[in-house]
């Protein structure tokens, strides 16, 4: 799956996540200031062509999904999740590059993110969240993409053909089903009504001054929520706008000439 295009990435993100594990914690502000120290987003920099962009984001999203799925410590696999979170949201292609999901892939995120205290590390389920409506994931039966995949997944619901071939993938019925029957002491609507009270907090306290005091979960609610806009994580894990010298600035939007 790897190739010329990606030589060295792999090496890349074992360096990068090694300067998130050293901070000793799992909270995600330190994810960003890792991600600003180390300016991870210029490896989508000096790609020559559209073509090879896309290639390029293909393999480096596979890469670490094996990163998060064969890490045996916690911290390393939440660091691997949050760079696979970031790299999806932070891709030129404007989200046109999917993460590919297998069945025991997809057991696999899900049993890792619901076994985790939702007080130990509460960013994680509204990550999977977000990633999965954001239309992170492409269920797949196989991780290697053929032929026909795309024109598959592609060709929506206006075709009957089409649809009885989704229909197949039964890894979709599935993630669907996990979902909906997720209750509140998985902590997934728990998260989400905590991510509804900082928006709340952050309504009720704009009145110009910069007074107001938020609380703590409307600081990592603002990080996650942001991190795929066109900002970068500041030294202290906040966001801000991106820089003149931000090379991803300027790359044209490619989701309708990719189509």
């Amino acid at each position: 799956m790897v190739s010329e295009i990606s030589r060295g990435f792999r090496e890349d993100c074992y360096n990068f996540l090694n300067g998130f594990t050293s901070h000793q914690s799992m909270d995600f502000r330190y994810f960003c200031q890792e991600w600003k120290r180390t300016g991870f987003n210029y490896v989508f920099y000096a790609r020559n062509t559209e073509v090879e962009l896309v290639e390029f984001t293909n393999e480096a999203l596979v890469i670490v999904k094996h990163i998060f799925l064969a890490a045996k410590l916690p911290l390393d696999r939440i660091g691997a999740f949050y760079l696979l979170y970031a790299l999806y949201f932070k891709q030129p292609t404007e989200l046109f590059c999917k993460i590919r999901v297998t069945l025991a892939d997809w057991r696999e995120i899900k049993r890792f993110v619901l076994e985790r205290p939702q007080e130990e590390v509460p960013q994680l389920v509204v990550i999977f969240w977000k990633m999965f409506i954001g239309d992170a994931f492409r269920f797949v039966q196989d991780e290697k993409e053929y032929g026909y995949d795309s024109f598959f997944i592609k060709g929506g619901q206006s075709s009957k053909y089409d649809d009885k071939v989704r229909e197949s993938f039964k890894i979709i019925r599935e993630a669907e089903k996990d979902f909906k029957s997720m209750k509140s002491i998985t902590g997934l609507f728990t998260a989400l009504d905590a991510l509804e009270m900082g928006y709340n907090e952050m309504k009720e306290s704009l009145d110009g001054k910069f007074k107001a005091l938020f609380l703590d979960v409307a600081d990592w609610a603002i990080e996650i929520c942001n991190l795929n806009d066109t900002t970068t994580c500041s030294a202290e894990g906040t966001i801000g706008p991106r820089t003149r010298n931000d090379p991803c600035r300027d790359l044209p939007p490619l989701r309708d000439r990719l189509r």
